[in-house]
C-alpha cells in the first residue's frame, strides 16, 4: 500500500534547506537530509565537494529507500555555495571545481540516482532544483555561481524532456527562491565592492527589510510542488 510520503533534500543544514526540512516534516513526509552539518532526525553526512563520496552515500540511501512504495516522492536539490566571490583569476582551480561540484554536480548526481531507482514507481514523483536569477543574469564576481545555475536550469529542462517518454514520468521543475535572509546573503554583504560591484544593492535590500524569510519561501515551494505542476517549468516564489 502506498501510504507514506518521502522527501530527499540536499543542503538542509541551514537557511532554505533547513526550512524545507522542517516544512516537509510538518506535512508528514519522511525526510532525509544530506549535508555536512545538518541536525535533522534523518540527517546523512555528505560532502558535495567530493562527488565520488557524495555519489556513494546517495546511492546507498536511495537504493534502500526505493524498496518501498510511496504515494509521493520529492527530491529537492538545494545544496549550494556562493563561494568564491570575486573575479575568477583570484582563485585556484580547486576552488572553481568545488563550486561546480556543490552547485551543479550535486544536483546531477542526486537527480540521476533518483531517476535510476524511482523511475518505475507509480506514485507522484517530483525533482525540484533551486535555481537563481543568476542563471539568466550574469554578475561580476559570480562567474562560477552564474555558470552553475545556468547549467542546472538547462539540465533540468532536458531531464523533463526525457521523462515524456516514460510510463511513469517524473516531474522535473525549477524554483527561483528570490533573495532570502540567509547566511549566503550575509556572505555576499561581507564581500568587497572590488569583488562584487553590486554589493550596495544587496546591503540596501537588507536594511530596507526586503529579504524573504526562508520559511515563507519553503512554504511557497511546498505549495507549488504539491499542486498541479508543468514539467520543465521554472517557477518563482514571487509569482
Amino acid at each position: 500500500m502506498k501510504s507514506s510520503k518521502l522527501s530527499l533534500i540536499t543542503g538542509g543544514s541551514g537557511g532554505l534547506g533547513k526550512a524545507l526540512v522542517e516544512k516537509y516534516n510538518q506535512e508528514d513526509f519522511k525526510v532525509y537530509e544530506f549535508s555536512r552539518s545538518g541536525k535533522s532526525a534523518h540527517h546523512i553526512g555528505c560532502d558535495f565537494s567530493s562527488p565520488s563520496e557524495a555519489s556513494q552515500i546517495l546511492e546507498n540511501t536511495i537504493s534502500n529507500l526505493s524498496r518501498k512504495e510511496y504515494s509521493e516522492i520529492v527530491l529537492i536539490n538545494n545544496a549550494g555555495t556562493i563561494h568564491p566571490i570575486g573575479p575568477i583569476l583570484g582563485f585556484d582551480p580547486e576552488t572553481w571545481i568545488d563550486n561546480m561540484n556543490i552547485n551543479l554536480n550535486s544536483a546531477i548526481i542526486a537527480s540521476g540516482l533518483f531517476i535510476k531507482y524511482f523511475q518505475n514507481h507509480s506514485g507522484k514523483k517530483v525533482i525540484t532544483s533551486i535555481s537563481s536569477g543568476a542563471a539568466i543574469r550574469a554578475k561580476h564576481g559570480w562567474a562560477l555561481y552564474c555558470a552553475a545555475k545556468a547549467g542546472l536550469d538547462h539540465f533540468c529542462r532536458a531531464l523533463a524532456l526525457e521523462q515524456k517518454a516514460q510510463q511513469y514520468p517524473i516531474h522535473v521543475v525549477l524554483m527561483d527562491p528570490g533573495v532570502m535572509d540567509t547566511d549566503m546573503q550575509a556572505k555576499i554583504r561581507g564581500a568587497k565592492e572590488s569583488q562584487f560591484p553590486e554589493l550596495q544593492r544587496f546591503v540596501k535590500m537588507k536594511e530596507e527589510g526586503l529579504l524573504l524569510t526562508p520559511e515563507s519561501v519553503a512554504q511557497k515551494i511546498f505549495d507549488v510542488v504539491s499542486g498541479e505542476i508543468e514539467n520543465g517549468v521554472k517557477y518563482s516564489v514571487e509569482d
